[in-house]
């Protein structure tokens, strides 16, 4: 099987679409999203709606969390976030769906035992794992793939034989401004990081509300890549 896995789409309709689309070009069986579907963006309602359209399962993220309350946000944070604002324009069915998302899920697929999670295996919603990060407590559990989102920071390790992949952001990256998801091949256990190339001008047009911290991180251009 080739499974998708994407995250932190962050209402960023245009991102969506253009992963969305790489990922039908790329014959990809089935998509799983890590959250994070609302903040900073404003179309956040409507990525949901096509995540549906698209039949992606979702995990609930920490902006989730947030938006229904089960995670504090306080006012200068949703400043950038913007949450508050994009909870007025969803339905009550459309929250409904929100509240039924786990933030984790556990999948066997053609005998590989994965885990896929938005933040960490400890701490689903919160911790942040980085390229950088002490890898070695994850050594020790009882999956065959790892898959990790919430940083915004792709990479794939592998662990004396264990695969360890944060799939990044397909709306907000934060390397540089080129979003970013996974496919996974089960057969093979080989591991894709795949980056898509977003106009940052045309963002701007679109949405022209949003903080301006967000631009200056898609601001980052190619020349400051790192190794993933």
């Amino acid at each position: 099987m080739r499974l998708a896995l994407i995250s932190d789409i962050h209402g960023n309709l245009p991102a969506l679409q253009g992963c969305l689309e790489e990922i039908s070009r790329r014959c990809c069986d089935e998509v799983i999203c890590l959250g994070d579907v609302f903040g900073y963006f404003p179309d956040g309602a409507e990525c949901l709606n096509r995540l549906q359209a698209s039949n992606v399962a979702c995990l609930m993220g920490n902006h989730e969390a947030m938006l229904l309350g089960g995670l504090p946000l306080s006012d200068a944070k949703d400043e950038v976030y913007q949450l508050q604002r994009q909870r007025e324009m969803l339905s009550a069915g459309q929250l409904l769906e929100l509240r039924s998302w786990l933030p984790y899920m556990f999948r066997i697929i053609d005998g590989v035992r994965i885990l896929l999670v938005h933040g960490s295996p400890w701490q689903p919603l919160t911790e942040y794992v980085y390229p950088d990060s002490d890898l070695s407590r994850m050594d020790n559990l009882p999956f065959d793939a790892i898959f990790m989102a919430h940083t915004h920071r792709p990479f794939v390790k592998d662990r004396h034989g264990s695969l360890l992949c944060n799939v990044g952001s397909c709306g907000l990256p934060r390397d540089f401004g080129e979003s970013s998801f996974a496919i996974f091949d089960t057969g093979t256990r080989q591991i894709e990081i795949v980056r898509l190339e977003q106009d940052l001008e045309a963002l701007r047009e679109r949405y022209p509300g949003v903080h301006p911290s967000v631009y200056a991180v898609l601001a980052r251009n190619n020349s400051s890549k790192k190794s993933i």
